[in-house]
């Protein structure tokens, strides 16, 4: 006899319950039909063709609150107990009913506000998924009831609706008091916030200061235009913080700043966050993918996000522009394959990077590669004329960029205090035109290359060359196909400087412990070389 119990084989499966021996006995199961189940045993079960799975085609098999599979197993104590499902989520919830299948849905979790395009009937307030408004826009008006509140967006492909906000141009989403927007499933493919080619993605405006963040999570945000900021994504957190994650920007226009995202973070501890975001293939003047900036005192971070393919037209920041502020961080990030189109005068430049003096701007364990500059800085610039700026770099690879006027991989402008320190960096085959060119450091101040792999190393008299400088090529795995991890006769193995104030805990670019576990010793570069094969220990 075959005993099954919370089992879900509805039509997308494999299995059919059309030739299920009528010994077998089901309980709270789902099948496509139930015509054998002719045991006496069988209770509980349901047939549908579909259980309201979150995203079917792309694999997400969690169940949708609304999922006649939510709730309807039965709770089996011999082993759900403390247990927990593939997602790590507690088998039984607090009502002591499981729900069918491999993942458990916590439908009670989701308050808040929701938008759905599932054919329901919208009705005001919208708080829950039957009942759904049909566009993001009345549901984030609801907020003004409860705040800060979560509005849940389902999967869908939203436009600007007929109650459009204008704010610098029409908006498919305006937000002006604190919420989060969060896709109901984490998919960002399924749920899209399209412009049509006319209008702004979504635009955050708010004036009094909050302790609440202002989160955008999980969403495509393409085909949006700006006639002048942030063409994607337009927020000002001047007194509060501004987060954007588990987004991809993408095919995004402004007419001046920021054509995937603008953002102006605020002081003190407030700022703009951008986390685990793809920022792809946007177009601006300045900062064709993303424009941050703040005041001196406020923060900026962008963290394990993949920058590609972005220009500016007007000359400065294909992929971003950095400006001011206390705390400017981009760490585990990839910036590949951005481009500044013009040269316009001496401040034009940073393909990939550019970033406002005035400031120190930190960069731990980024890959910075196949960037363009049409003048100055291919992989990076510092490229304002004003003040003082320090750009610090830890264990990142800065290669195969590009200028037209000086600085292939790294470029500081004269005078000044304008200045980089470089720490654990491989900086290699940059090139200014045809010649090969890593780095052009004109500040009056002294700048420090320490444990880095670069050829030449007679940067000027205010380039101070430290210990542990390797000027042989790194041996990337294959340079050619943009492999740049370390070949186990890389010169950059185990030749870095341990710097534990980020090191400990921290991994590379693949995800590997930062420092190697056998020497102890960090290696040159964003990827650590891991050794294959078995290691036998004797004692």
């Amino acid at each position: 006899m075959c005993v099954a119990v919370n089992v879900v084989a509805d039509s997308g499966s494999s299995y059919s319950s059309d030739n299920v021996s009528s010994n077998a006995v089901f309980t709270n199961c789902c099948f496509a039909s139930t015509n054998n189940f002719t045991h006496p045993a069988c209770s509980g079960n349901i047939a549908v063709a579909n259980l309201a799975y979150m995203n079917y085609a792309g694999g997400d098999y969690r169940l949708w609150p609304w999922s006649p599979g939510v709730d309807a197993g039965i709770t089996l104590s011999s082993w759900m107990s403390g247990a927990t499902d593939l997602a790590g989520q507690p088998r039984v919830s607090a009502n002591n009913l499981p729900d069918m299948g491999a993942y458990e849905t916590s439908s009670g979790a989701l308050t808040g506000y929701y938008v759905a395009q599932n054919g329901q009937t919208p009705v005001i307030p919208y708080t829950n998924w039957s009942v759904a408004a049909s566009n993001i826009q009345d549901a984030v008006d609801m907020e003004d009831i409860n705040y800060p509140a979560t509005v849940w967006v389902g999967a869908g492909h939203y436009t600007a609706p007929p109650n459009a906000r204008n704010y610098s141009g029409t908006n498919v989403v305006y937000i002006d008091k604190p919420l989060t927007l969060r896709s109901s499933n984490g998919v960002p493919a399924s749920v899209s916030i399209d412009g049509s080619g006319t209008n702004r993605g979504i635009a955050i405006v708010y004036a009094a200061a909050t302790s609440y963040p202002f989160v955008i999570d999980g969403f495509t945000i393409s085909n949006c235009w700006a006639a002048t900021n942030g063409g994607g994504i337009y927020f000002v957190p001047n007194i509060w913080t501004g987060v954007l994650q588990n987004c991809v920007i993408s095919d995004n226009r402004a007419g001046v700043s920021g054509g995937g995202v603008y953002g102006f973070g605020g002081t003190k501890a407030f700022g703009c966050i951008v986390n685990n975001c793809t920022v792809r293939n946007n177009s601006a003047d300045t900062g064709g993918g993303l424009f941050l900036t703040s005041y001196t005192d406020g923060i900026l971070m962008l963290t394990n996000c993949l920058i590609e393919s972005n220009s500016a037209n007007g000359g400065i920041a294909g992929g971003m522009y950095y400006g001011r502020g206390t705390k400017n961080i981009i760490q585990n990030c990839i910036i590949r394959g951005n481009k500044t189109k013009v040269y316009a005068n001496s401040t034009s430049g940073g393909g990939g990077i550019a970033f406002e003096v005035g400031s120190t701007l930190t960069i731990v364990n980024c890959l910075i590669y196949n960037n363009v500059s049409a003048g100055y800085g291919g992989g990076m610039g510092m490229m304002n004329a004003s003040s003082s700026g320090l750009g610090e770099l830890y264990n990142c690879t800065i290669v195969s960029n590009k200028s037209t006027y000086g600085g292939g991989g790294i470029y500081a402008r004269d005078g000044n205090n304008y200045r980089y320190n470089l720490y654990n960096t491989i900086v290699y085959s940059n090139f200014t035109g045809a010649t090969p060119e890593n780095m052009v450091l004109n500040g009056t101040t002294l700048s420090y290359v320490t444990n880095s792999c670069t050829f030449p190393t007679n940067l000027g008299a205010t380039v101070v060359i430290g210990s542990g400088v390797v000027t042989n090529w790194p041996a990337f795995v294959n340079f050619a196909g943009q492999d740049f991890h370390l070949k186990a006769t890389s010169p950059c193995i185990n030749t870095g400087t341990n710097q534990l104030w980020w090191m400990t805990g921290a991994t590379d670019l693949d995800g590997q412990r930062r420092i190697d576990p056998i020497s102890g010793i960090v290696d040159m570069g964003c990827y650590e070389y891991v050794t294959r094969g078995t290691m036998f220990i004797f004692r």
